[in-house]
């Protein structure tokens, strides 16, 4: 297993803090824990040394809860469940018949079922819905953004210049979104694109995501 860029890895770990009931900080690694929800950044533990790798997995297995490590590359006892490239994108161009918006906030129950079903776990909606009302709840670093091609096809959170929770049922989708959040971002923002993702991402580092066997 190769260790992370601890920036980046730090970024994902405080963007994915609010979402998670639980963080731990352990001797080379900290740990984020979500029960009620499957949002998999919010259920890892981010790992900066091998024995931080050890200690995670040992805090998980006392919870009863799967073991999911983020580093640079897979774990060799575990198998790969996501694999990310994390970089800055830049605002591109884009003529398109889906429009992406910023959306208010008591629009998070529409969000979470569109995120639900590009991820295909529909029955997690509002199990979704409750946790981003309780992340959103007195933050004004947050914002909502939807696309739309006569129905939502695509939800984004973006925080603080960063956007790693989305989700498209339409590919073509993300695009819209991320120029939308580039329009508060002064032409950029962090994001992450499954590996294989075509998405030109700036100075993109990897992050693998394991779950231990």
């Amino acid at each position: 297993m190769t260790i992370g860029t601890p920036e980046v890895l730090r970024e994902l770990l405080d963007f994915f803090t609010p979402l998670a009931k639980v963080r731990r900080v352990l001797r080379g690694a900290a740990v984020l824990h979500a029960p009620a929800h499957p949002v998999l950044g919010a259920n890892a533990a981010y790992v900066f040394d091998e024995q931080g790798a050890v200690r995670a997995d040992t805090w998980y297995r006392a919870q009863g809860a799967p073991t999911v490590l983020a580093s640079a590359s897979s774990h060799p006892d575990g198998d790969e469940v996501l694999s990310l490239r994390v970089g800055t994108f830049r605002a591109l161009p884009l003529a398109s018949t889906i429009v992406a918006e910023q959306v208010s906030r008591l629009q998070v129950a529409i969000f979470a079922e569109v995120l639900c079903d590009a991820w295909n776990v529909p029955d997690w909606e509002e199990d979704v819905a409750r946790a981003l009302a309780a992340a959103l709840e007195g933050r004004s670093d947050v914002t909502l953004y939807l696309a739309y091609e006569d129905r939502p096809v695509g939800a984004l959170l973006e925080r603080g210049g960063r956007a790693h929770l989305w989700g498209v049922t339409n590919e073509a989708a993300l695009l819209p979104l991320l120029n939308a959040a580039c329009e508060l971002g002064g032409g950029e923002v962090r994001t992450s694109v499954p590996s294989e993702h075509p998405l030109a991402l700036h100075a993109a580092a990897p992050v693998v995501f394991s779950r231990l066997t």
